[in-house]
């Protein structure tokens, strides 16, 4: 029965949040780039056009599962940077976000697409 969920949108990177929790390592995460990761929701990764059937494997999250995130009202993601633009797309592609929270080259660059 959400109303709004705010969530990050991340991209699996040597600064991400991801590589430091422990949960992936640097070799994990060069796997998930191999496959053509675009981003990740939740610690749920998605390609560019938002399908997270390639990674389904990799999802050891116990928590809200990516694809609700389509049902709520007020999706707000927040994401900052240029090496994040294939993760937002995919997040906008996915439809897991209806709001976006960015900077403004990030916005700039997504508006000339």
């Amino acid at each position: 029965h959400l109303d709004v969920a705010i969530v990050g949108i991340g991209y699996p990177n040597e600064g991400s949040a991801i590589k430091a929790t422990g949960y992936f390592k640097e070799n994990e995460m060069e796997l998930l780039k191999e496959r053509n990761v675009a981003g990740e929701i939740c610690m749920q990764f998605y390609d560019i056009s938002g399908d997270t059937s390639p990674f389904e494997n990799d999802n050891n999250v116990v928590g809200l599962d990516i694809h609700k995130l389509r049902k709520v009202p007020c999706s707000i993601g927040i994401a900052g940077g240029m090496e994040k633009i294939s993760a937002i797309r995919g997040a906008l592609a996915g439809k897991y976000i209806n709001t976006l929270i960015t900077d403004y080259r990030c916005a700039e660059a997504l508006i000339k697409e």
